[in-house]
Parts: C-alpha cells; sequence; structure tokens
C-alpha cells in the first residue's frame, strides 16, 4: 500500500466519500422512518446519524477546512432529527 504524503488528495476523497455515504444512509433511515414505522430503533438510529454528522462538520469548522472542498457547505445535521 503506498505511504500517503500530506499533501495528497487522498485524504480530502476520503473524507468527501465517507461523509457522502454518511448522509446516504442517514436520508434512507430518514426515509423508511417517515414512510412506514416511525419506530424507536430507526429515531435512534437518525439521532445517531445527526450526532456523528454534526460532530463532523463542527470539527471541519474548528479546523477551519473549507466545508465547500469536503462537500459539509449544505449539509444540515438537524435535518437528521425527526419528531414522533
Amino acid at each position: 500500500m503506498k505511504n500517503l504524503e500530506k499533501n495528497d488528495n487522498s485524504y480530502r476523497y476520503y473524507l468527501e466519500d465517507m461523509i457522502c455515504i454518511l448522509r446516504q444512509k442517514g436520508e434512507s433511515i430518514k426515509e423508511d422512518f417517515l414512510n412506514k414505522d416511525k419506530d424507536e430503533f430507526l429515531s435512534g438510529q437518525l439521532f445517531a446519524y445527526y450526532e456523528i454528522l454534526d460532530l463532523i462538520k463542527s470539527q471541519a469548522i474548528a479546523f477551519g477546512l473549507d466545508l465547500r472542498k469536503i462537500k459539509l457547505d449544505e449539509l444540515e445535521p438537524e435535518d437528521f432529527l425527526v419528531n414522533k
């Protein structure tokens, strides 16, 4: 496996991909929650996605990262919070 240099864009692409996957999974769970059962398990999963994505976005801001470059600029973690 190739060693990654600090200036290698692989870190950015990895982070972009992980954020995209987390958003897609969270959106799928929210769709299931809203269209199907509205059960406590799905509600708990959505809260977990909120916590994770909120932490990722908060840390990116704290580190002064350009949110657009890692596709966080349009992310609103609160969108994963739902009322029963």
